[in-house]
């Protein structure tokens, strides 16, 4: 669905650089102040068609957020709202479509705002409230919050376009999401017992069979070691599969 795809390229980019300005530890307060200012400007940038010139802190030190909530509203309805009037006349599964892209503008324009506003009030917009320099204390809490709140959503989010191999890849090699291998044994089902898909299967059905799945790995695993072969990948990986570079020139490996 072309919403769809529009809400994932306008965020995805965005939200992933934001994370890795986020990432690097350091305790150097100039250098944490800058990073804090760079993820500010790209906040502004995400937020910049919301963002209204009547929007203005009416006192940074009361912390009040209310003064955004005409950019947060903007945020979460603007691509929803003209489809909104056509819901009536919609098919069951295209008004759910429609209300899960609204729930999720509006979590991120929620996260998206929260943390503009924050940094507004803590002086690191270069366009309002700005301050030469910001408290480190408060700066560095910030950061921390910040790097909770993005990696909190982009985990609920959990987009395919995030699964990829980092570093890139190299001329000679491919980004391969591992699979189960050749040679594991299939998950131990008992013959008299419930099968995912079956008229009566449940969600603890699908729990069972991932169990299976990872004590078959498990044991497999552990015949490898003592048969003194490489064992690749670490248990925890079939739960969530990894991208990783592989060689597709001489020599191949995995």
């Amino acid at each position: 669905m072309a919403l769809i795809r529009v809400i994932i390229d306008r965020y995805a980019q965005r939200l992933e650089l934001v994370q890795y300005i986020l990432d690097p530890p350091g305790t150097n307060p100039e250098a944490i102040v800058d990073r804090a200012r760079k993820v500010q400007i790209q906040l502004r940038v995400m937020l910049t068609p919301y963002i209204l010139h009547s929007a203005v802190p009416l006192s940074a030190e009361s912390g009040d957020h209310e003064w955004a909530v005409p950019i947060y509203k903007l945020c979460a309805t603007t691509h929803t709202a003209p489809i909104r009037a056509d819901s009536p006349s919609m098919t069951p599964s295209e008004s759910l479509i429609l209300r899960a892209v609204q729930e999720t503008s509006r979590e991120i324009c929620r996260v998206a705002t929260n943390m503009w506003v924050s940094g507004v009030l803590a002086g690191l917009d270069p366009q309002l409230n700005r301050k030469e320099s910001p408290d480190f204390g408060e700066v560095n809490d910030l950061m921390d919050g910040w790097k909770y709140e993005v990696s909190r959503l982009m985990g609920w989010l959990d987009w395919s376009v995030w699964v990829k191999c980092k570093p890139a890849c190299g001329p000679e090699e491919m980004c391969y999401l591992p699979t189960w291998p050749v040679g594991f044994p299939p998950p131990k089902w008992d013959p008299e017992g419930l099968r995912p898909g079956s008229h009566n299967s449940t969600s603890e059905t699908w729990s069972g069979l991932y169990a299976d799945f990872r004590t078959g790995a498990i044991e497999s695993m552990a015949a490898l070691v003592e048969e003194g072969r490489a064992v690749k990948p670490e248990p925890d990986e079939w739960m969530r599969p990894q991208p990783k570079c592989i060689r597709r020139v001489e020599p191949y490996e995995f």
